[in-house]
Parts: C-alpha cells; sequence; structure tokens
C-alpha cells in the first residue's frame, strides 16, 4: 500500500490470550479479567441522584457489556455500596465513591470534554468534568475493552466475544486537541451517534441525555445573524437605508459608531445599538452553560461602501479592521452592562473573518519582521472570538504547503489572526460543494491542517461536509476520520481509514482499502488544485479521471459485493452488507455520469449506465447532489 503501515485488527483482542498488553513504548502491561466466559462480578454504580447523562452513560456500558459477551451488570447507587478496594464496580461520574476515591478534575485538565479512567483496587472509575466528558470516557470504554466500533449513523459493529480484559493499573486521562469539534454534516445530524463519537453535536430534543450539544454551549445555530438581529428592532423598516448597505443585505459597521470607532450612545436609534440590545436580551435568556454569541456578518460580498464605512477601512487597515472596530465597540458595551447585570455569566461574542473579511487587519513590523495589529482598536476585544473560515483555500494540498500558490493567501490570513488573538475558531470544510460524491482528495490534508490550527491556536473546529446528504461513502469514511482526528490529531489517517473498511465491509475490506488507494494514488499523480466550488479548472473534468480508473473503482466494489453474496451470512445481511458497496460505487458511477459525453460510449451503453446509476440513487432515496443541486433537477438534465 502507498499509505505506510498497516492495521492489524486482530492485535485488539491480543490481551484476552497471553494476559498483557503493551504501551506506546512496547513495554509490556499487566492485564487481569473484567468478564471470563461471559461472567462478571461487576456491578455498575451512579449516584443516588444521578444526572440524566449519567443514567444514560451507566445503561450503554450494561447494554454493550451484554451485546458483547452476554454478561448482564446491575445498575446501583452509591447509597447501596461501601466505599472498599475490593469492591467490584465500574463508577460512572460523580458520586460518592469518586469523591472519597478522590477523582478530582479541573475543566482546564480535561479541555472540557476530556475524561479519565482509573482504578483503586478493584474499582473502576470513568470521570469527566462535565457529564458530557463522563459519557465519552464510557464510549471510549465501551471501543477500547469491548472491540465496539460506532462507524456510521446507521452501523454500529458489535463483535462476540466472552473475555474481556483491561490492565491491572488504571491510570489514563484522554484530553481532546480542540475544546469544541463539531461536524456539520448530515452523517453526524443524530445526536446518539454523534455523541458516540466523541463530537459536539448539533443537538436536538435530546441532546441532554447525551451530554448536550453544540448548542448548549452556542446560544443559536444561525451564523449568518447580523439581519436577523436588526430585524429585531421594530424600526428596522424606516431605518433600514441608514442602517443597512445600498444593497440592503448587509449591516453598515458604522452606524452607530462615532468616527473615532467608539459606540455613539448620543444616538437614539442606530444599528449598533440594535446589536448590543438584542446580544444582551440573548445572554439574559440563555441557559448556564450556553457562553458564546455570534455576531455574523452575511453570506455575500457586499459589505457597505457608504463614506464613513470607507473612512473606517482606510483608517483601520482593511475590511476585517472596519469590522473588528464595530465588534470591540459592542463588546465594550456588552461588558459594562454584564457586570452590573450578570457578574457571574461566563459569556464570548463571535464573528467571522470569512470571505471580504478573511484578511486579518496587521502590518509587517520593519524591525522583526512579524505580523502586528494594524492599530490598537483592531485587536480583538478580550470576550470577542474570531471565527476564521478559509474558504478560498486548495483543499488537495496543506495550508502549509508553500508549493501551493492557492494556499499562499489563507497561509497569510491564519498567521494574522494569530497575532491578533489567541482566541480563535475554524471553520473548515470538506467536500465539493457543487458535486457531494466527487471523490475530495483531502484525508491526509484533514490531519494536517488541523495541527496547523491547533498551532496557530484555534480552540474550536467546526467543519462543514456534506449539509444536504448523507449518501456517499466517502462522506462517512471522513465522519469516522475527522471525528478522531480533532480528538488526537497525532494519528495514522491511513490506520482510520483501514480500520473503517475492515469493519464496515468486513469480507470485503480489501477491495475497499484498493478503492480508496485508487482515488489517492491518482490525486497524488495528478497534484492539482482542488477548491469547494467549480473554479479548478482541471478538478471536474473527464480528461483529469480515465474512464478505465473510475471503472476499476466500480469493480472493486462490485468484487466485495461477490464476496458478501459468497459469505456465510443471512439473506439480511447481505443485503445489508451489500448496500454498503453501493454506496461506495455511487461515487465514481457519478463521476462518469456528469461527463458521460466525454467518454467513448456508445449511445446505448451510456443509457444503461445512467439509467443503473440512478436505480441506485433512488434505492438511497437521495435529494442532493450538491449545495443548490437537487436529484430531481440532475434526473431532468439526462431525461429522467
Amino acid at each position: 500500500k502507498m499509505w505506510g503501515k498497516t492495521f492489524s485488527p486482530a492485535a485488539i483482542f491480543s490481551c484476552s490470550v497471553c494476559g498483557k498488553d503493551t504501551d506506546d513504548n512496547n513495554v509490556s502491561v499487566p492485564m487481569k479479567y473484567l468478564i471470563q466466559e461471559g461472567k462478571c462480578d461487576y456491578s455498575i454504580v451512579i449516584a443516588e441522584n444521578p444526572s440524566e447523562t449519567e443514567e444514560f452513560a451507566a445503561e450503554e456500558l450494561a447494554a454493550f457489556i451484554n451485546d458483547v459477551t452476554g454478561a448482564k451488570l446491575s445498575i446501583k447507587r452509591d447509597n447501596e455500596v461501601a466505599y472498599s478496594k475490593t469492591e467490584k464496580i465500574i463508577s460512572i461520574g460523580k458520586n460518592k465513591l469518586s469523591k472519597k476515591a478522590g477523582i478530582t478534575l479541573s475543566a482546564e485538565e480535561v479541555n472540557t470534554d476530556g475524561f479519565v479512567f482509573k482504578n483503586v483496587g478493584d474499582m473502576i472509575f470513568i470521570n469527566g468534568y462535565y457529564d458530557r466528558g463522563t459519557l465519552y470516557g464510557v464510549y471510549d470504554f465501551i471501543e477500547k475493552y469491548l472491540g465496539v466500533k460506532f462507524l456510521t449513523y446507521d452501523t454500529t459493529y458489535i463483535p462476540e466475544q466472552k473475555d474481556v480484559m483491561i490492565e491491572e493499573t488504571l491510570n489514563v486521562l484522554e484530553r481532546p486537541a480542540f475544546e469544541i469539534r463539531h461536524l456539520y454534516s448530515q452523517t453526524t445530524g443524530d445526536s446518539l451517534f454523534a455523541s458516540r463519537r466523541k463530537l459536539t453535536s448539533g443537538g436536538g430534543a435530546s441532546s441532554a441525555k447525551y451530554g448536550g450539544g453544540f448548542q448548549d454551549t452556542w446560544y443559536d445555530w444561525q451564523f449568518h445573524n447580523t439581519m436577523t438581529i436588526l430585524k429585531t428592532s421594530p424600526v428596522f423598516e424606516e431605518n433600514k437605508d441608514a442602517w443597512l448597505n445600498k444593497d440592503h443585505n448587509m449591516i453598515c459597521y458604522t452606524n452607530g459608531l462615532t468616527d473615532d470607532g467608539e459606540f455613539d450612545a448620543t444616538m437614539e436609534v442606530s444599528a449598533a445599538k440594535t446589536v448590543i440590545n438584542e446580544v444582551k436580551r440573548k445572554i439574559l435568556d440563555s441557559s448556564e452553560t450556553q457562553k458564546y454569541f455570534m455576531i455574523g456578518q452575511e453570506d455575500h460580498y457586499a459589505p457597505c461602501d457608504c463614506n464613513r464605512c470607507e473612512a473606517s477601512i482606510k483608517r483601520n487597515g482593511n475590511r476585517a479592521g472596519m469590522m473588528m472596530v464595530w465588534m470591540n465597540a459592542i463588546a465594550k458595551e456588552v461588558e459594562a452592562w454584564a457586570k452590573e447585570t450578570m457578574p457571574n455569566k461566563e459569556y464570548y461574542l463571535s464573528c467571522f473573518a470569512y470571505q471580504w473579511s478573511a484578511n486579518a487587519p496587521v502590518k509587517t513590523d520593519p524591525a522583526t519582521g512579524q505580523y502586528v495589529a494594524f492599530n490598537e482598536q483592531v485587536i480583538p476585544h478580550k470576550s470577542v472570538y474570531v471565527f476564521y473560515a478559509p474558504i478560498g483555500i486548495c483543499y488537495q494540498h496543506t495550508i502549509e504547503d508553500t508549493s501551493c500558490t492557492m494556499n499562499e493567501a489563507g497561509r497569510a490570513q491564519l498567521k494574522g489572526w494569530k497575532a491578533l488573538t489567541d482566541r480563535l475558531c475554524i471553520w473548515d470544510y470538506g467536500v465539493n460543494y457543487r458535486h457531494f460524491l466527487w471523490w475530495f482528495p483531502n484525508l491526509s490534508v484533514l490531519k494536517e491542517n488541523l495541527k496547523t490550527y491547533y498551532e496557530n491556536g484555534a480552540q474550536i473546529v467546526r467543519h462543514q461536509a456534506a449539509c444536504f446528504d448523507k449518501t456517499g461513502y466517502q462522506q462517512q469514511l471522513n465522519s469516522y476520520l475527522i471525528s478522531k482526528l480533532m480528538w488526537d490529531f497525532e494519528q495514522d489517517v491511513y490506520e482510520i481509514v483501514d480500520e473503517f473498511n475492515y469493519y464496515y465491509f468486513e469480507e470485503g475490506a480489501a477491495e475497499m482499502d484498493a478503492f480508496v488507494d485508487l482515488f489517492e494514488s491518482h490525486f497524488a499523480m495528478l497534484n492539482m488544485h482542488t477548491d469547494l466550488y467549480e473554479t479548478s479548472q482541471d478538478f471536474l473534468v473527464a480528461d483529469s479521471y480515465p474512464l478505465e480508473m473510475l471503472q476499476k473503482a466500480i469493480s472493486y466494489a462490485e468484487a466485495g459485493i461477490e464476496k458478501i453474496k459468497a459469505a456465510n451470512r443471512t439473506e439480511s445481511e447481505k443485503r445489508s452488507m451489500i448496500a454498503r458497496f453501493n454506496r461506495a460505487k455511487l461515487q465514481p458511477s457519478y463521476m462518469i455520469v456528469k461527463n458521460i459525453n466525454d467518454y467513448a460510449l456508445g449511445d446505448e451503453e451510456k443509457n444503461e449506465f445512467v439509467k443503473e446509476f440512478f436505480r441506485l440513487v433512488d434505492s438511497f432515496e437521495m435529494a442532493n447532489f450538491g449545495e443548490g443541486r437537487s436529484v430531481v433537477n440532475f434526473k431532468a438534465q439526462y431525461g429522467y
């Protein structure tokens, strides 16, 4: 393989044979049985009055232990169990036993969502600082020791084994690289699955049960929201000419400020005052855990160009400088109010660095050659987070790849914002938005860019993938991959790919390893620039993808299907497994269909291929092939 290391699933279960495992330095680690021959002397313990999340975590652990080994563990309250080193219990979350054992954590120690595994004699403790971290710890325990794999929203691999072993001495602390790790994709729209993958999910009606989601931390879901904020004013209509740009789709960033960039309290109504009042209302209305409040520019490239805005741009370095002065004026007013009204409330405001605001308002210090603030006023207020969205970069090459001219601007933007603030968020991307099913050559780039974001001070990553469909194989693979890398970006990318294929495709895993290898090798040979849309001229054309190569990819999936058909499985299992390979077939098939008139195929062959492709599409009930590109409209182009 081109990938280097080869994944060895058998290693996971080696300790059940020899009674020993090895750590990262290949030092022998003594092991002991937790479950032997399907029998277990342990019980699960939670607080007398547990949180909803702690109770659910206990239920999940008991259920998966039973599914894997057949052992049935009872769930007890801490008032039913005496504290003793010989007591065989798995304690989950904060309770009397964990307190006596001295299991204490800080949010900083575990970076909000981390957790520990510790033992005191026979007692085992799984604890996070927050309930969500405790639940993540339970899922990590289930994966590590039971061999369960949470693969996709509709597929969990559950092995059958009678023996489970753990280290005799447990002293593990897992800390995610990023405080908040959100995958904006339909593949993790289900809150339970997102939690099992240790992602900060979008949340839903039952998100509290699963440890809470993205909206338990961020006040609302809308990010391009300045227009929404302004429209809360009862006098918006009569003031929109003054508050907005000439197209009436974006705020005027100087309305309500003095010429020197401070809030103008003498104005009875203004855009700035409206934003300040709405932010105050949101903070008052927020829950205890909601601490981030977005004030995001609209998704248009048309900032206000009135005389006052143009003067601010000139005075503050660029358009982002104009916006930062405005954000700082708002932040100072909210800060003064919050000190009086809600002195104990932790809150942060957030704005984009996106499209017209992506370039940081910095200049180069001639003495050091380093970026410095254009002036003092553009340095983000201590309560302001900047959400940098590198939408214009190339995603076949890393941001740090100096041979990629497309990424030169991205490198400068990131370094510029780092020079201004240590409160940085990243809105990353991972799919072609016009063609969700096109193979996107960013598997290794994901890792390297996350490392770059981390080194530049990012604390929050929101990775946007296919928001309108979850059908493609690569979307499922990347969901698994990105969830692991956002937790620990030092992992080997292709070992994770191997792991996913091994458990997802089982008998046909080797064929799907070859499938991935084919695409990755081909893109490495092409070495082209790829972006999120259709501006990279070579990325979507037939000349870049020989028909034989795409047909070969399809043949790998079909070979996997033949292995499943020949396997000793029930018909129901076969149908389920075959659907996974058909999911993979969709991608090279789509790449052929889009350019089918550019390949040397006869009319009958073209018609049959397109017909079979749409039959497969319908079997998955796909709705969208891309952003603003429905399956219905795509079919119409081909007469279906």
